[in-house]
This record gives C-alpha cells, structure tokens and sequence, in this order.
C-alpha cells in the first residue's frame, strides 16, 4: 500500500480502513488482515502510558512505538503521529523531529491543524516525507478546545474547517483525517478535496 494506491481508492470509491495501533503484538495481528493503513497515534501517551492527554508524548516515545508497528507489520502502510510542539519550533528541530519518526519506519507523518504549518508540510514534502493532515477536534489543543468537543457546528467554524482543509491539500497532504466533526461537514469536505479524507467520528461519507 502506498499513497498512490490510496488516492486510487478515492478515485475509484473503494473504502479505504486505517486503524491505530501501538506496539508490535497488535501490529503482528493487524499485519495478517485486508487493513490499509496503521496510524501510530500520539493517543499512545494516553493508551499506552496512563497520560491524562496526548500532550505527553515525545518525539522518542513515538518513534519507538512506531519502530516496534513497523517490526510488527511489515507489509502496511504505517503512519507516525508528530506529537505535541515538535513541528512548532524552528526549521531544523521540526525537521529532526520527522527525521526520527521517519528512521524508525513510518512511510508517512500526521500533523494537527493547518494555521502556522502550511510552510512547513511544504517543507515535508519537498523534502520526501508525506504528510497527512488532521482537523476537526484535534487533541494536542485540547486545552484550547476546553474538552473533547465536536467541532464546526457553526457556518463560521464549518466555513474555517474547509478553508483549511484546501490549505493543507495544497500544501502537499496526501491525505486528511477529519475528527468529530458534523457528517455533512466532512461529506462536503471529502467531495472537494481530490485526497482522501480518514474520518475519525465524522460520518459515512468520508473515503475511509
């Protein structure tokens, strides 16, 4: 599996199945079934280590999670979530951070938000890494979201939502998960992007 074949799915209206997972046991299992793709989420911190939030993660911690999915699973496309703050310093320490997700074995990186990031995904891309986009409830803000909330229930935030689901499309993300937002909301995001969207709580309508 690779991005090619996952903008084919889209193309061809074939679901597309990606599932979390955190350790080489579970990977092991999951590397035996039809599943597309494994995201390595940073909701390990959480799973995995008895954190209250995602914002406990480290660079280290996910890229020794995502080494142990890898080992575990060779044969899937495997995903490494870029935890809390490490893609919001300079340059060079956000291009360390992807480095190390990278050299553990993730075929591709996932990133919270779209506001302040659009140059580095650029970047990303440029450089050979894919990046996947997340919006709706994205966790690392979750202080700023005041809890676990659906997001875009408004014209305003639904309007702010799709904008920056265009901006992080052309930015260079092969793909887009769309977390606890409204299903038409992310029905009419999947119909205008021509990159998959993975939803996470957002309805039926989206490629996976």
């Amino acid at each position: 599996m690779t991005i090619l074949d996952l903008h084919e799915k889209k193309q061809s209206g074939k679901k597309i199945s990606m599932i979390t997972c955190y350790d080489y046991t579970f990977a092991q299992i999951l590397n035996a079934t039809d599943i597309d793709c494994l995201l390595v989420g940073d909701s390990l911190a959480m799973v995995m280590h008895g954190y209250p939030t995602t914002l406990n993660a480290s660079v280290e911690m996910m890229a020794l999670h995502t080494a142990a999915v890898v080992k575990g699973a060779p044969q899937k496309f495997v995903i490494g979530d870029l935890p809390f703050l490490s893609y919001r310093k300079s340059l060079s320490e956000n291009m360390s951070c992807v480095e190390q997700i990278a050299k553990a074995g993730a075929q591709a990186v996932k990133l919270e938000g779209a506001s302040g990031n659009i140059e580095f995904i650029r970047h990303c891309v440029d450089s050979g890494v894919p990046v996947m986009g997340h919006l709706g409830l994205t966790p690392q803000s979750i202080h700023q979201l005041g809890g676990f909330k659906v997001q875009g229930r408004d014209e305003k935030a639904k309007k702010l939502i799709l904008e920056q689901a265009l901006q992080l499309q052309d930015a260079g993300c092969f793909s887009l998960v769309l977390e606890c937002v409204p299903s038409e909301l992310a029905k009419e995001i999947t119909k205008q992007l021509h990159i998959p969207t993975i939803g996470i709580g957002a309805g039926v309508d989206c490629d996976g």
